[in-house]
């Protein structure tokens, strides 16, 4: 499936005046939508929730639920591309708090929430950085 907001940018010359503003509103705010409630979407728009989610059909998704998913998705990615060309390496002299902070900035996309929390996940994920203390 293609990402959402070039499936949004494809079809919005094809809607009617109100689905245009809420494309409108999409691309131009992602981030912000994303992190928006049906009703705050609406409002925004000048519409009813009944509209909104008959825009979320309309680009073949259930609901608005599954719109704000694939939102987060697509900026989760695109704000991790750059992340993910270099690696980030420590040294044994590197202060504890530098490996804290930098370990923390790299945020996870929604799809890798959910191993996150998984005892297996931490575990192989505290094997491999006593390896690499190691060597």
């Amino acid at each position: 499936m293609s990402p959402i907001l070039a499936r949004i940018r494809g079809i919005e010359p094809t809607l009617t005046a109100t689905h245009r503003r809420i494309a409108e509103t999409i691309l131009a705010e992602p981030a912000t939508v994303a992190a928006s409630t049906i009703g705050e979407l609406a409002e925004r728009c000048g519409t009813s929730l009944t509209t909104v989610t008959r825009f979320c059909r309309q680009l073949g998704l259930a609901g608005y639920p599954e719109l704000r998913l694939a939102l987060a998705a697509e900026l989760g990615r695109n704000d991790a591309a750059p992340r993910e060309q270099g690696l980030i390496a420590f040294s044994p002299d590197d202060p504890a708090s530098l490996v804290l902070r930098s370990l923390l900035a790299r945020r996870p996309s929604p799809a890798e929430w959910v191993p996150l929390g998984h005892p297996a996940y931490l575990r192989q994920q505290a094997e491999l950085s006593l390896r690499r203390l190691r060597v």
